[in-house]
């Protein structure tokens, strides 16, 4: 992990684990973003403290667009696990 300059937009792909949700009509998603992956990787304790108290800031805007990409599949494409029965 290197350091960022402070002010300069910086891009980042960030991986989100899998989920399979079904969401009902009039349900929405929510994407909290944070400066660890916790609990899977928690930071050490030099990291901590450099990361505790940090400001950070999402682009919304034409020259530098943040997205979510979610896929989509249609109800029932999906087959019961086996060995969740």
């Amino acid at each position: 992990m290197k350091p960022v300059t402070p002010g300069q937009v910086t891009r980042y792909d960030i991986e989100i684990f899998p989920t399979l949700a079904e969401l009902e009509p009039g349900h929405r998603l929510r994407l909290t973003l944070t400066t660890s992956d916790s609990p899977h990787l928690l930071p050490a304790v030099g990291q901590a403290t450099k990361l505790a108290g940090g400001i950070y800031e999402v682009q919304r805007n034409a020259k530098a667009a943040s997205y979510l990409e979610v896929p989509l599949a249609r109800p029932g494409s999906f087959r019961p696990c086996r060995l969740c029965k």
